[in-house]
């Protein structure tokens, strides 16, 4: 399976050129750090580099949910992503998703995680965008 994240990958650039910038001397960060560089960003299970940078994604998110709300940062403590979605591009009703996290994918939320059964069974929900009803919809359009 060809898993790339560009965020990841983003953020994996901005690890190695902040390290660069204040000259980290210990040597595991040196070495962690050149995996970084390296790296494609394709999310494979026997790299290192992904799992490194989910760490340091999750030490960061973390130190902001702190600076944020100061005692609450354990709240976010989490390692699971928020979305699993395949798009079927020749045919977008044939798309799958899982919103991990639930709909709104707040901690507090009464709906958080009531969709991680189906995703650790491996099931997914069916988008189905032609079948979609609305009562009304707000149609934005450039001007001319």
């Amino acid at each position: 399976m060809d898993v790339y994240s560009a965020f990841s990958h983003l953020l994996a650039g901005q690890l190695v050129a902040a390290c660069e910038r204040r000259k980290v001397p210990h040597p595991a960060l040196r070495e962690g750090i050149e995996i970084l560089r390296g790296w494609s960003g394709q999310m494979e299970a026997d790299q290192a580099a992904p799992f490194i940078v989910t760490l340091a994604f999750q030490h960061l998110r973390k130190a902001a949910a702190e600076q944020a709300a100061p005692g609450k940062a354990a709240l976010y403590d989490s390692l699971m992503a928020t979305t699993a979605l395949v798009s079927d591009l020749a045919d977008l009703d044939n798309s799958l998703a899982c919103l991990v996290a639930g709909q709104s994918g707040h901690i507090l939320s009464p709906h958080y995680k009531d969709q991680w059964e189906a995703y650790r069974a491996g099931r997914a929900y069916s988008l189905q965008y032609r079948n979609v009803i609305t009562k009304r919809a707000l149609v934005v359009e450039p001007e001319r």
